[in-house]
């Protein structure tokens, strides 16, 4: 059996939750214990508000966008994207990136949800959605929070692999 509670700002959720089990029947003495201390207040959770800036700023390692990456290339394509320093970033909007990595032109449109890109390596894997070390090489290169929305948005959304014919 599951159950979701909403913990709003007074903490009431594991209150509600053993009220709950205690109308089922299937309490447990701990649960019935903690029950008894929520009631009286005195194991009553101390709500703290959480600015926007704290949540934003949720750490993300390099080790996590490259194990992402991996859901999408494999790991020779990852130790040379690693490889590649050659990454400019030509264009940055809300809804577009464009950058040139080695030579080569990366285009991600995240409302159309589509990546553009010129090498043969990205051409011959874009039908199975696989990613080309130049691709690697830009989401290693952004901040990494960056990157996880990034790759969390092309996850989630299917986005399109395209060969940019220029």
């Amino acid at each position: 059996m599951l159950g979701y509670f909403n913990n709003h700002y007074h903490g009431y959720a594991p209150e509600n939750c053993l009220d709950v089990l205690e109308m089922l029947g299937i309490t447990t003495p701990n649960q019935e214990q903690m029950h008894e201390q929520l009631r009286t207040g005195q194991a009553r959770p101390v709500a703290r508000a959480t600015t926007l800036t704290e949540f934003a700023n949720l750490e993300v390692s390099s080790d996590e966008i490259e194990k992402m990456l991996l859901e999408f290339t494999d790991a020779r394509w990852l130790e040379r994207a690693r490889q590649i320093k050659d990454v400019e970033i030509l264009k940055e909007e809300p809804d577009l990136l464009a950058a040139d990595v080695g030579g080569y032109s990366i285009y991600m449109d995240y409302n159309g949800r589509f990546i553009l890109h010129d090498c043969q390596d990205w051409e011959r894997g874009t039908a199975r959605r696989r990613m080309c070390k130049h691709v690697a090489a830009l989401l290693l290169s952004l901040p990494p929070e960056k990157s996880r929305v990034l790759l969390d948005l092309i996850k989630a959304q299917k986005w399109d692999f395209r060969p940019y014919t220029g």
